[in-house]
C-alpha cells in the first residue's frame, strides 16, 4: 500500500469513529525504526484513540495551549480494541466460527432417503430420540459446536456428519 493509500485509509477510519479530520501523517526514522505519526484535533477531553497512547500537546508556536494531540504508534496497531465491547464481540464470533457455528450443510442420504435428527447425540442407529427427519438436498445451518461426528443444526436437533464411511452432512463452502 502506498503512503497516500495508507493516509487515506487512516483518514476515513478516523472520520468513521468520530475524530476530527484535522490531522497530518508523516514518517519518522528514529534509530532505524519506522513509525507512523498521527496528529489529531480532539473534540473533547474524553476522546481516546488507543488504550495507552503516547502523546503530547503542541501547536505551531511550540507551546502546549492548542488542543491538538500527537499519537505515535507502531504498525500493526496492537491493543487498539482492548477496551471496547466490539473486541469482545468479534472475539466471540471468531470462536463460534472456529467451532462451526453458522456453517451450512447439505443433506446427503443413501437408499433410506432420510437423515434422522436426534434430540441428543448418542448412537447414530438409535431411534428412541429421533425428533425429525431430513431429506436429500435439504440445507441446514449449524447452531453450536460439534461433538465428534455430531452436528447441532436448525433442523431441530443433532445429526451425524460422517458415519460408516458416508458423509451425511456435507459442508457447503462459502
Amino acid at each position: 500500500m502506498t503512503r497516500f493509500g495508507f493516509v487515506l485509509y487512516v483518514h476515513c477510519f478516523l472520520i468513521s469513529i468520530g475524530v476530527s479530520s484535522a490531522f497530518h501523517t508523516q514518517s519518522l526514522n528514529r534509530q532505524q525504526e519506522q513509525r507512523t505519526v498521527l496528529v489529531l484535533q480532539r473534540r473533547s477531553s474524553t476522546t481516546r484513540l488507543f488504550s495507552e497512547p503516547k502523546y503530547y500537546n503542541y501547536n505551531n508556536n511550540g507551546d502546549d495551549t492548542d488542543d491538538i494531540t500527537k499519537y505515535t504508534f507502531d504498525l500493526p496497531m496492537s491493543g487498539f480494541w482492548e477496551d471496547t465491547d466490539l473486541h469482545g464481540q468479534l472475539k466471540d464470533r471468531r470462536m463460534k466460527i472456529h467451532d462451526g457455528v453458522g456453517r451450512r450443510y447439505i443433506v446427503r442420504t443413501r437408499e433410506t432417503g432420510n437423515l434422522n435428527v436426534h434430540l441428543e447425540p448418542s448412537s447414530a442407529s438409535a431411534t428412541d430420540n429421533v425428533v425429525n427427519q431430513l431429506t436429500d438436498g435439504q440445507i441446514v445451518r449449524s447452531t453450536g459446536p460439534t461433538r465428534g461426528i455430531w452436528i447441532p443444526h436448525d433442523g431441530g436437533g443433532w445429526s451425524v456428519s460422517d458415519h460408516q464411511g458416508f458423509t451425511w452432512l456435507e459442508p457447503i463452502d462459502e
